[in-house]
């Protein structure tokens, strides 16, 4: 049951720009990787809010 929940973490963590091999690590530990899934299901994407962001400052330069 802790490898398919691995995974999923591991996809999660490199879909939302988090680090990776941490998170592929917790959720390969048994009770935790519940919690890393819980987790990953309401945290932000980080890569997301980058592009956002970049996109706001170009429009603040352009104005």
């Amino acid at each position: 049951m802790t490898l398919p929940l691995g995974i999923v973490s591991h996809l999660l963590a490199k879909d939302k720009g988090r680090n990776v091999s941490l998170w592929t690590i917790l959720g390969l530990i048994p009770l935790v990787n519940y919690f890393c899934i819980l987790y990953f299901m309401g945290a932000s994407n980080l890569r997301l809010e980058k592009k956002v962001d970049y996109l706001l400052r170009q429009q603040d330069k352009a104005q």
